[in-house]
């Protein structure tokens, strides 16, 4: 699907921001989508340090509910829950991008050596400033030569994180020397381009690729591409979990929130209370449904888990 390259309309981006006439979108041989010329790493360094936590971009919130914070820590839990079952030998930890902490808090919480990185500290500040002594600011590619040159990790993950950097491709040769040989990769992106995305195009559902975000987000992954892409960096791809799938809210008229953005809050809460009643009928079960949202390839984001082929 999606097999040509071609250039991005301005109002199919995100609002606020300037793009270049001379971007735009080409396919990599593994499938995926990625912006092209990348923006420069001096400015991109300054965008996330300056703004991105600080002025509630992405999926980071200035102020969260107490209801919005229970449902990350779940989020937090799966991963990790899982990560914890494939992996359970694991004693280190490192998060690479590791953003407001939510994930070194859980495997700290399990009794892992944890390290994180980021170029900001600001979200970890303001929500685990405990943990500001196992973390690194800076430049992170700098920060993860550093640190796998003293040793390996167990587990590694780098959670929404992959789809902004300038090159992926290094940062996964990084990760792997960075990696344990009985380690465990878990990696989560955005799942763009997907069957569903395709599907609400089609039929007219929706009529801009609203998922494109630049220069918040550099490449666009889904299940298919980002396997072929681990594995051919040397990766095994032993699992895929997946979140909350609300893009099925647009497939009911009263619910597009892309056509109807007053409508995204509403949609995000209703993500929200079904995944909090869901694990609290019974949290295993809700993360084998995850695998199974995995397993379709259907859901905002998917998580993969990895070993290396050594």
């Amino acid at each position: 699907m999606f097999h040509k390259d071609f250039r991005i309309c301005k109002h199919e981006l995100n609002k606020g921001v300037c793009v270049k006439d001379d971007v735009k979108l080409v396919r990599s041989r593994w499938g995926f989508y990625h912006f092209s010329p990348m923006p420069d790493e001096m400015e991109l360094a300054e965008y996330y340090e300056s703004k991105y936590y600080q002025q509630g971009v992405g999926s980071y919130e200035i102020e969260y509910s107490t209801e919005e914070l229970e449902w990350n820590h779940l989020r937090w839990w799966c991963l990790a829950e899982l990560a914890m079952k494939l992996a359970p030998h694991a004693r280190s930890f490192f998060d690479a991008g590791c953003g407001e902490g939510g994930l070194l808090n859980e495997f700290y919480s399990r009794g892992l050596k944890i390290k994180g990185a980021d170029f900001s500290d600001a979200g970890i500040k303001k929500m685990f400033p405990e943990l500001l002594e196992y973390f690194t600011k800076g430049n992170l590619f700098e920060s993860m030569y550093e640190e796998f040159h003293s040793g390996t990790y167990d587990i590694i993950a780098c959670a929404n994180v992959l789809e902004h950097v300038i090159d992926p491709e290094t940062f996964l040769q990084t990760v792997y020397a960075g990696l344990d040989d009985n380690g465990l990769f878990v990696v989560t992106t955005p799942n763009d381009f997907s069957e569903l995305h395709e599907k609400l195009l089609k039929e007219k559902i929706v009529t801009s690729k609203w998922w494109l975000a630049y220069p918040d987000h550099l490449s666009y992954f889904n299940k298919g591409n980002m396997i072929r892409f681990l594995e051919d960096h040397g990766f095994t791809v032993c699992a895929v979990m997946a979140d909350n799938p609300i893009d099925l809210n647009l497939l009911n008229p009263r619910m597009n929130y892309i056509d109807n953005p007053e409508l995204g809050r509403e949609a995000h809460m209703l993500r929200v209370k079904t995944d909090m009643f869901l694990a609290g009928v019974d949290r295993q079960l809700f993360l084998e449904l995850c695998q199974v949202y995995g397993k379709m390839g259907v859901g905002r984001n998917l998580t993969y888990y990895c070993k290396k082929n050594n």
